[in-house]
């Protein structure tokens, strides 16, 4: 028979008449992959929950279905290769392998995200696309410090969140020069004077901001200390906003018929030297396709 038709069956087995319970280590495995999943900082990007419709959700069961049936496969039916002249010797523990200096950077697309971007980083960083946003995702020692580079498409639109007390976002606009004068002019913001930026083979605009020491107005997510929105995709969300101690740098630029917002942001103002200085070299090697 061959492997194919063994792949068949098993899987028959699996979603037919196979076990109805899936070993304990196979959820652990998953409980702990899950568990170690980075997940973007509560008090940096908000939105309204998608719903999901009745078929989307069968079409999803289905799906893990298969998924755990497949890993399980995977992970425990013994090898079909030839096993000739006796049991197989018991391996000698390896040591362990160090990482490399020299680790190959990761290249990294969008896409689900318009426009287009490309992307080389250092080995670590990855990639999670949506549909008007996209997150640069820092190893982990960072991403666990909330330390964060987000990418929104434009263009951007008031927002009146009621979980930042009605308060709109501070940049508006369908061009980046119109969403920099917004944001560089908003009374709740301390903003730097706006500086040419280059990321791939484009040229806009970078500002550094943070709260105001006068704004007092605060949102849901940010624990009583001062916040703003600071850019919106839609009048319901998502939108990227920053507060307390937090500081930000935004780069806007012209891709096309669309603006797009890069923020490089940390929720403790101590680190933001140090991450730009880490982030900035993999932003301006970004290249979009509108």
């Amino acid at each position: 028979m061959t492997q194919d038709r063994d792949l068949e069956r098993l899987l028959g087995q699996w979603l037919g008449e196979g076990p109805t319970e899936v070993p304990d280590r196979v959820i652990d495995v998953i409980a702990d992959r899950i568990g170690h999943q980075p997940q973007w900082p509560a008090w940096r990007f908000h939105w309204r929950p998608t719903t999901m419709t009745p078929s989307l959700r069968a079409a999803a069961a289905v799906a893990a279905v298969v998924l755990v049936a497949v890993g399980a496969i995977y992970l425990f039916w013994p090898s079909s290769g030839p096993n000739v002249g006796g049991p197989n010797p018991t391996a000698s523990p390896s040591p362990a392998a160090s990482p490399s200096p020299s680790a190959s950077p990761s290249s990294i697309s969008s896409v689900t995200f318009k426009p287009t971007l490309n992307l080389v980083a250092p080995a670590g960083w990855k990639g999670t696309d949506g549909d008007r946003n996209f997150f640069i995702e820092a190893p982990t020692a960072s991403s666990e410090a909330g330390n964060s580079v987000g990418i929104m498409s434009g263009p951007f639109v008031r927002f009146n969140d009621p979980d930042c007390e009605n308060k709109a976002p501070a940049a508006v606009g369908t061009s980046a020069a119109e969403v920099v004068a917004t944001l560089a002019g908003d009374p709740r913001l301390a903003a730097t004077s706006p500086q040419p930026a280059t990321v791939g083979d484009l040229t806009g605009q970078m500002l550094d901001i943070q709260v105001a020491s006068t704004w007092t107005g605060t949102c849901a997510w940010s624990g009583g200390k001062p916040a703003v929105l600071i850019v919106s995709a839609t009048d319901t969300g998502p939108a990227f906003g920053t507060g307390g101690t937090g500081r930000d740098r935004y780069i806007f630029l012209d891709v096309g018929k669309s603006v797009v917002a890069i923020n490089i942001g940390t929720p403790d103002g101590s680190t933001f030297e140090a991450f730009v200085a880490q982030a900035m070299p993999i932003v301006e090697r970004i290249q979009f396709t509108p």
